[in-house]
């Protein structure tokens, strides 16, 4: 929906495309993260023989999920053990050393299951170091709004980073099953491969999820 598109954009400051990607799931799968999202974003991103890489703690379907997608060779990171901050030095070595370089680090910012917030320089060094090496990096902000003691979320954005949010938690609509994926629209392909998977599995969210979202999101 256009109304979406133009709401979403206007918190990013570079050029980026949404894709409003996710569905109703059936009561048996509904989660708190939004799976379908990230399921697209391996299925567009990586192959089989690809290595990623996550940190501990990390929310298990995440693991599944590149588990059932082909991906084995799932590197997981060191998190501090007083902050839980992930380890950008290890992850610095990984991808040095790694050949070939692993194809996708990601991270949930606020975290699950720890609940820890990612300051800006650090998500920014890791985003650093991603470009440096060639790998994406995949954000999931679902928790953006779980945040306390003043604290503020931020995102990263550049041509090696994909954000995913959820309106479920922003804006109280769990079961609604509705969020979106960002993406830059520079590069070349990827919104045809996204679109792609998108089309195969739900093609959209339902209509009333969206129309739903749309309220909440321009509600005064």
């Amino acid at each position: 929906m256009q109304q979406h598109s133009t709401g979403i954009l206007s918190r990013f400051k570079l050029t980026s495309t949404v894709v409003l990607a996710f569905m109703l799931h059936c009561l048996t799968t509904i989660l708190a993260k939004i799976l379908q999202a990230f399921v697209n974003i391996v299925l567009t991103l990586c192959d089989a023989q690809d290595s990623v890489v996550m940190f501990a703690p990390y929310y298990f379907n995440s693991y599944m999920s590149f588990q059932m997608t082909g991906v084995t060779d799932i590197l997981v990171g060191p998190g501090d053990l007083n902050t839980l901050y992930p380890d950008a030095d290890w992850l610095e070595a990984t991808l040095q050393q790694r050949k070939p370089t692993p194809k996708l680090v990601t991270v949930v910012n606020p975290g699950n299951p720890s609940g820890t917030y990612i300051p800006a320089p650090l998500l920014q060094r890791i985003s650093d170091i991603c470009k440096k090496a060639g790998c994406w990096l995949v954000v999931d902000n679902t928790y953006e709004y779980f945040m306390y003691d003043s604290r503020k979320h931020v995102c990263v954005e550049d041509d090696h980073i994909v954000n995913i949010f959820s309106f479920s938690k922003a804006y109280g609509m769990m079961g609604w099953r509705v969020g979106y994926i960002a993406y830059p629209s520079e590069v070349k392909g990827l919104a045809e491969q996204l679109l792609k998977v998108q089309d195969n599995i739900p093609i959209c969210a339902s209509v009333i999820s969206q129309q739903l979202a749309l309220r909440k999101m321009t509600a005064k």
